[in-house]
C-alpha cells in the first residue's frame, strides 16, 4: 500500500505518485490566510522561529533535545511550551504526524494529539504574536484527517500560543460548525481550481 510522501522543499504532499492538496493550499486559496502584505524578510524570520520551536518541543517531547544546540532565541519558547504541558499534565500521542483524508483528498501534517484529563487533544503550536481565525479551520481539518486515517477521535482542538516571554496562550475551539467550514473551503478550493482562479 502506497504511502503518504511529504517533499520538504516543494512543500509538496502526494500518494501513489499524485500530488495532494494541503490543508495549507486550501486555507490560502480561500483567503483565509494570506501573508501577502507582510515584508518577505519578516515573514522568512518567523516562519524560521515557527521552525525551530517546532522541532525544540518535538525533542523535547521525546527527550532527545539537545539544549546547548538551541539559539538563545528559541529557549522562551520552549520554556512556554514545557509550562503548557506541566500545567496541563499532558501526555503526547503523537507529534508531527503527517495524516491525509481519502474521502475529501486533503493532506497535513498536524502538530500533536496529546491526552489531557482523559481526553485527546489535538494541539496546533503557534509562535505568532496572534492566534488567527484560520486556526480554527486547519485544526479542524486535521481533525477529519485524523480520525478517519487512525480511527481514533479527537475529544477537542486547541491552539497554543507560545510567547517570547516564556508564557503561553491557549484557545479552545468548541464551535461544530468548523468541520462544515473547513470542507465547505476545500469544495471552494476544488471550485477555483476547475475554474482556473489559482
Amino acid at each position: 500500500m502506497s504511502k503518504l510522501i511529504f517533499n520538504e522543499e516543494k512543500h509538496l504532499y502526494t500518494h501513489g505518485g499524485q500530488p495532494i492538496i494541503s490543508v495549507t493550499q486550501i486555507l490560502q486559496a480561500t483567503g483565509m490566510i494570506d501573508f501577502s502584505m507582510v515584508r518577505a524578510d519578516v515573514l522568512d524570520r518567523a516562519c524560521k522561529l515557527g521552525t525551530a520551536t517546532h522541532k525544540a518541543t518535538q525533542f523535547d517531547d521525546k527527550g532527545t533535545l539537545d539544549e546547548g544546540s538551541l539559539s538563545e532565541g528559541i529557549v522562551p519558547y520552549l520554556n512556554a511550551w514545557r509550562k503548557f504541558k506541566s500545567d496541563y499534565n499532558a501526555y503526547m500521542l503523537c507529534d508531527e504526524l503527517m495524516v491525509h483524508s481519502h474521502r475529501y483528498d486533503f493532506a497535513g501534517t498536524l502538530d500533536r494529539v496529546a491526552v489531557i484529563k482523559s481526553k485527546n487533544i489535538l494541539i496546533d503550536i503557534k509562535t505568532s504574536t496572534a492566534i488567527y481565525p484560520a486556526t480554527r479551520l486547519q485544526t479542524a481539518l486535521y481533525k477529519i484527517a485524523y480520525e478517519e486515517e487512525t480511527g481514533n477521535k479527537v475529544d477537542g482542538r486547541w491552539c497554543v500560543q507560545l510567547k517570547e516571554n516564556g508564557t503561553y496562550k491557549t484557545e479552545v475551539y468548541k464551535n461544530r460548525t468548523d468541520e462544515m467550514y473547513a470542507i465547505s473551503a476545500r469544495k471552494v478550493y476544488q471550485f477555483r481550481k476547475e475554474n482556473g482562479l489559482l
